[in-house]
């Protein structure tokens, strides 16, 4: 019962060392997923708000407040140029009402003319700002979508890398190993737990088939020593296969 005791607590061991190593494998590969999801949702984010002010009305609303900010801004220049000018008429003379009227009649075509032009440089200018904002717009998204992939891409490969290097502890590796391979000594199953077999100088004297070679001996029992031998063999070719590649 003692070797197996040992070589089940060996195993034990090993297989604790294991899970612990794949729990922090788990780990990582938790994180990693939670911070590309977080990416993505972000990604998916900025190419909503996009496509939101693609629709038809809101095409329409961008483009009249466009045309409106033109109009307003044109408008107040010539107000500006306006307050500006000289006064024609000099102060304390009379002018006759026909002159007067004709002034007005000018000064209201020059009015109106004006505001047709303001109304037409606003319309005709408008779709092409309007397009320029677009393009500012997807231009944006563009890059917080690239730059959320990248990330998500580096930050993948990074925990990648960090998951292939965990490793289960060696010294713990080393411990079960010369555990299994002592407890299977123990037990009689090693190497050197054989029995004692000693090659006869000729053919003649192994006797006949049944009754086997003469110099078998049933009733050996392998030394503490032989069986020593037998686990350090035993983990040597363990150690070999695990741990020498």
């Amino acid at each position: 019962m003692f070797p197996l005791a040992i070589i089940a607590g060996s195993m034990l061991l090993n297989y604790m060392n294991n899970a612990e190593a794949q729990s922090r494998r788990n780990s990582l590969q938790q994180a990693m997923q939670a911070y590309q999801q977080s990416k993505a949702r972000q990604n998916e984010q900025a190419i909503n708000n996009l496509v939101s002010q693609q629709t038809p009305q809101k095409r329409a609303d961008e483009l009249n407040s466009i045309t409106a900010s033109r109009a307003a801004s044109m408008q107040n220049t010539v107000d500006q140029v306006r307050s500006a000018a000289p006064i024609s008429t000099t102060a304390g003379t009379n002018t006759s009402p026909d002159y007067q009227k004709a002034e007005a009649a000018a000064a209201d075509r020059v009015s109106q003319r004006v505001t047709s032009q303001i109304k037409n440089l606003s319309v005709m200018g408008a779709p092409g700002e309007a397009s320029i904002a677009s393009g500012l717009r997807y231009g944006r998204a563009a890059g917080d979508v690239d730059a959320g992939n990248e990330a998500i891409q580096n930050v993948g490969r990074g925990f990648a890398t960090d998951m292939e290097n965990v490793r289960p502890d060696p010294f713990l590796s080393l411990v079960s190993r010369i555990g299994m391979a002592a407890g299977t000594a123990m037990g009689g199953g090693g190497i050197g737990a054989q029995p004692n077999i000693v090659s006869p100088a000729n053919a003649a004297d192994w006797g006949s088939l049944d009754a086997g070679p003469a110099a078998y001996d049933a009733t050996y029992t392998p030394s503490i020593k032989e069986r020593l031998g037998g686990a350090l063999s035993t983990f040597k070719n363990s150690f070999k296969q695990g741990w020498g590649s």
